[in-house]
């Protein structure tokens, strides 16, 4: 009898071990791939998409949705989380006549004479307006798409001891999208435990970014200075139509000793930047570079 008791003890935590190895099952899918990826100094500059090359200036005039412009045949788009498999590339489905694509903001990368897509090599949980002449014309025609993803709204926060401070990732554009609890794979930030090195305290289920944590553990130093910086890539799988394909998200915490330290021209550009990300629509400059999110923090006011 006290065998077969221990037996059964024995036997559910195999089980126990089996279920909690493989209840996350999708999140070390091809882990070896994560393995590879590089970690960047903390103190290099980042690769922004501001810096990329080719950036054409939003037009002064432009038509959306008019005849011809160019459909990608849904405007969310989702990465593919096919392992092995070569780039996803989309490309227009109403087959347009000749011309040229431009985009904004940067990020998109994409053919600018067939409108070809590389969505594995685009950043992803944006927005982007596609700018489409027709050869012989001067007419812009816009479009919009959206590659599903990740991302935070640039913001600023105050330390506090009554008050969590904690930055909430937001997905496929939608600022008002801040969760998805209600479907699997909740369990998979920061998968080369880049941030988590640099005492960037995220939340591996959920992404958000526990700012208090991430001051007192010394981030930033034993004694910050005024625009101590972190720059981390948090790689990433999420369980929604894009099949845990890996994606990252370039992100930058920023320290001052208190608001008013803050330099106005960087509050004026998270400004921007949040009015983009939270309206939603174009400005009156067009659509500005987001990446990567700017996440500030102060000891006071």
């Amino acid at each position: 009898m006290k065998t077969s008791k221990a037996a059964c003890i024995s036997a559910a935590i195999v089980v126990c071990i089996f279920f909690f190895l493989f209840s996350c099952r999708k999140d070390v899918y091809n882990l070896s791939q994560v393995e590879r990826l590089p970690l960047p100094d903390s103190t290099a500059p980042l690769q922004t998409t501001a810096n990329l090359s080719g950036y054409q200036p939003f037009p002064k005039k432009y038509s959306v949705n008019c005849s011809g412009s160019p459909s990608y045949g849904d405007s969310l788009i989702y990465p593919s989380g096919r392992v092995g498999s070569s780039d996803y590339l989309i490309s227009p489905v109403n087959n347009p006549a000749l011309g040229s694509y431009y985009s904004w903001p940067v990020g998109l990368v994409m053919n600018d004479s067939t409108g070809t897509i590389d969505v594995t090599k685009s950043e992803t949980g944006m927005r982007y307006y596609i700018g489409y002449v027709k050869k012989g014309s001067q007419d812009t025609c816009l479009n919009t798409l959206i590659i599903a993803g990740s991302a935070y709204v640039d913001s600023v926060y105050t330390q506090s001891t009554n008050v969590s401070n904690t930055v909430q990732p937001y997905f496929n554009a939608n600022s008002s999208m801040n969760s998805l609890r209600d479907q699997e794979g909740e369990c998979t930030w920061d998968l080369s435990n880049n941030a988590s090195h640099q005492k960037i305290w995220i939340d591996r289920h959920t992404g958000i970014i526990d700012l208090n944590r991430t001051l007192q553990d010394g981030a930033f130093g034993n004694i910050p200075f005024n625009g101590a910086t972190l720059n981390a890539v948090i790689y990433y799988r999420l369980g929604n139509n894009s099949d845990y394909a890996l994606q990252s998200l370039q992100i930058q915490l920023i320290y001052y000793d208190r608001y008013s330290s803050i330099p106005v021209n960087m509050l004026t550009k998270i400004q921007s930047r949040r009015q983009h990300a939270l309206g939603n629509g174009i400005l009156d400059n067009g659509p500005i570079p987001t990446r990567p999110p700017i996440i500030i923090i102060t000891r006071t006011k």
